[in-house]
């Protein structure tokens, strides 16, 4: 063999070690980093569960969340009177007397919110008593009996129709308008308070951050009625610390139930409140953002947290949640729309994926929530 010729296989070689030497170093450091990152999310949770716990007792001891049953589904009565977002045909259509409705209570509310919030000249031109229907039932599921999530195949948060609760804020405005300029707003709070507590009951956070806005709805109506001199009876609305709370715990409370956190710190977060305010929306999102990459997840120990916790979900007896979503949401597990063009059935993209959406910043209690 010619020298030149052998001069060229060590130098081609050479290159081939310096380019793997390269994209070693690369993937070592890629590792590291996400690695630090699943370190630091399961420290933050250690730290701030004990805040967690402290603020769910103090919520779960409302009246709001005690002694609910959950027999009577208002799926059904409300499949026709909210759209919905996202849809594309399967669920019912919103009907034509309360889409009419919604338009002419949209220009009232519009203007109330120009004014005090709760006072219009046309106050009385769109009826919201049908909001009192909702006091016949008990809980609001999202799947089955006309729920938004009863299509077949495989699906994900994102791609599913989700209803337009934003709709409930409007409504509920009109309705504690009009029963505050009748003297009765008691009695409609209370209504409106149930409104929220279906919300609530639909395990997700949509529904959670809703039922907060309505309920912090109720007490600008009270606030207003007082200004105003209006009878406002016996009523007692949340604090504005309260709904921030349920809020503020709504939107990161997922957080102690992601894999990066260890079994004691979980269960220590499963446990405390009674119910555990808004333990079952967090599983829920839980699985939901995370059922789809499951059989990715390689690593340990986040591979078994994982299983552990999706686990929670498949059961039936759960005392606290239902989670008839959350199941759907694993058994219809899609491919979330995010993950487009990534090579899923590339070694350890699971974990890389489990280190991108893991809560690694602290949470700030600094001037409440």
């Amino acid at each position: 063999m010619p020298r030149s010729a052998k001069v060229l296989i060590v130098l081609g070689s050479m290159a081939v070690v310096a380019v793997g030497g390269v994209f070693y170093s690369v993937w070592r450091g890629i590792h590291e980093q996400w690695q630090s990152r699943l370190d630091r999310a399961e420290v933050i949770a250690q730290r701030q569960v004990g805040q967690l716990c402290d603020d769910r007792r103090a919520l779960s001891a409302k009246v709001f969340f005690q002694g609910h049953t959950h027999d009577r589904n208002a799926g059904p009565f409300l499949a026709s009177k909210l759209g919905y977002q996202g849809s594309d045909g399967g669920v019912p259509p919103l009907d034509e007397q309360m889409a009419s409705g919604l338009v002419g209570a949209t220009e009232i509310v519009k203007r109330m919110k120009s004014e005090d919030g709760f006072s219009d000249h046309a106050l009385d031109a769109v009826s919201a008593n049908w909001l009192e229907g909702l006091n016949a039932f008990d809980h609001w599921e999202l799947t089955g009996d006309y729920g938004p999530m009863t299509i077949g195949g495989s699906w994900t948060f994102e791609s599913v129709p989700m209803p337009r609760m934003v709709d409930l804020q409007i409504w509920s405005r009109l309705y504690l308008a009009q029963h505050m300029q009748q003297g009765q707003l008691e009695a409609a709070a209370g209504t409106v308070e149930h409104v929220a507590w279906l919300c609530y009951s639909t395990e997700t956070l949509l529904g959670l951050t809703m039922a907060a806005s309505l309920l912090r709805l109720e007490r600008h109506a009270f606030e207003a009625a007082r200004e105003r001199g209006l009878d406002a009876g016996q009523l007692q609305p949340w604090t504005e610390g309260e709904t921030d709370r349920l809020k503020y715990w709504g939107r990161h409370g997922s957080r102690f139930v992601h894999p990066t956190v260890d079994d004691a710190t979980f269960a220590r977060a499963d446990r405390c409140g009674a119910p555990p305010v808004g333990r079952c929306a967090a599983l829920t999102e839980l699985a939901a953002g995370l059922a789809p990459i499951e059989g990715l997840v390689t690593d340990e120990p986040w591979k078994t947290r994982l299983a552990q916790r999706l686990a929670i979900v498949a059961r039936h007896d759960d005392a606290q949640c239902r989670f008839a979503l959350a199941r759907a949401a694993v058994a219809h597990r899609g491919r979330p729309p995010a993950l487009d063009g990534i090579p899923l059935e590339s070694a350890y993209v699971g974990d890389l994926l489990l280190a991108v959406g893991a809560p690694d910043v602290p949470l700030s209690f600094d001037g409440g929530y």
